[in-house]
């Protein structure tokens, strides 16, 4: 999971606090990366994603984005998106 993070702005801030608390439960099995916007690096995501502050992309283990949370409300939201991630899609 990437998050897309601009230090002038709270909304990053809160979702890096989400991140922080889910960390421990998830660290294993996901990683977690931030882009900061304002860095050459984070612009570039922030562009090719369409990422503003606050946004999480997940990305499956083949680096493809498969999913954004825009700004999540709460860890819960953000928990959910995480549990998503780890469930394989079912087989047709």
């Amino acid at each position: 999971m990437v998050l897309a993070y601009d230090n002038l702005s709270m909304g990053g801030m809160t979702v890096m606090a989400m991140m922080d608390t889910l960390r421990p439960e998830y660290e294993d099995r996901i990683d977690f990366l931030v882009a900061p916007l304002g860095a050459p690096n984070g612009r570039d995501f922030g562009e090719r994603h369409g990422a503003v502050n606050g946004m999480v992309v997940l990305f499956a283990g083949s680096g493809q984005a498969v999913r954004v949370v825009h700004v999540p409300e709460n860890t819960d939201e953000l928990q959910q998106a995480l549990d998503g991630l780890l469930i394989p899609p079912p087989r047709n």
